[in-house]
């Protein structure tokens, strides 16, 4: 797997150490995720009711990642490598890593589907609920003041999610609006996001981790700010080859290329897991 970099979401959203995302590995990009869209019916029976009658049997529906190939090429002179008092080739290689790093993290929130995984703000979303909401379509609940985060804003939005997805959400924003969140304090004048004590723990707010994707907007008018979701249950990573390396010394003479190549895909998989915050 490739380091993580600046870029928190990255590491976490794909493959890093913990992720948040939920990670597999598979054997072909022809891989279908079956999604239970509403659970099957239950009943209660006294001791000697009947229990033969059939109940109603959950819907599925079938969420297939979109796969694209992230790749690099660089190339460098030979005299480069042989003079250099340092490891040029690895830092070529690990500084592709970083890249293809920054690059899966961004597609990850923001990808079209086309030759990349499909982010999550990719489908438009919707201020529908779980059960009226079209299928692959996040949920997003509005400022309630132009331009301005509020705590009750975002106490509106953990509360828009359900208790079983809430457990374990985290929440999700750039930098910029960290940066807004941060400041926002309570009726006490207490601060409503905390750093971590502990060495590598991400800072959390309302009692929730709080993760960096730089990707994400900031608090502009129009823009999804914020998400905030169980995203293990809420988006997969489909990790299709992990880092492929070529060394190329024999094409242009003189000179070593270093092609690195990857595939890998995702997509939202329970629209229901992950809500957003608009800025009005």
């Amino acid at each position: 797997k490739h380091p993580s970099c600046n870029n928190n979401l990255v590491g976490p959203l794909s493959g890093g150490s913990p992720s948040i995302a939920n990670v597999v590995n598979v054997s072909s990009s022809d891989f279908t995720i079956p999604v239970n869209v509403r659970g099957s019916a239950t009943r209660w029976s006294g001791e000697a009711d009947d229990r033969n009658a059939e109940t109603a049997s959950p819907t599925i529906r079938p969420v297939r990642p979109t796969f694209g190939e992230i790749n690099a090429f660089p190339v460098v002179s030979n005299h480069l490598l042989d003079d250099a008092a340092y490891d040029v080739a690895g830092f070529i290689n690990q500084n592709a890593a970083t890249d293809f790093a920054e690059g899966e993290g961004a597609a990850f929130i923001n990808g079209d589907g086309v030759n990349k995984p499909t982010g999550i703000l990719t489908v438009a979303p919707e201020t529908a609920d779980d059960a009226s909401r079209m299928a692959g379509a996040l949920q997003y609940h509005e400022m309630a003041a132009v331009g301005v985060v509020t705590g009750d804003d975002l106490v509106d939005l953990m509360y828009t999610l359900r208790a079983g997805y809430r457990a374990n959400s985290t929440f999700v924003m750039s930098s910029q609006t960290a940066g807004v969140v941060h400041k926002l304090k309570d009726g006490e004048g207490r601060f409503l996001s905390s750093e971590s004590m502990a060495l590598g723990q991400p800072p959390r707010l309302l009692g929730r981790p709080v993760v960096i994707a730089e990707d994400m907007p900031g608090v502009t008018s129009g823009e999804f700010a914020i998400a905030l979701g169980d995203f293990q249950l809420g988006y997969t990573i489909a990790d299709r080859t992990g880092v492929r390396l070529i060394v190329d010394d024999v094409t242009r003479k003189g000179y070593t290329g270093f092609y690195l190549s990857k595939r890998v895909g995702g997509i939202v998989t329970d629209d229901a897991a992950i809500k957003l915050l608009r800025v009005q």
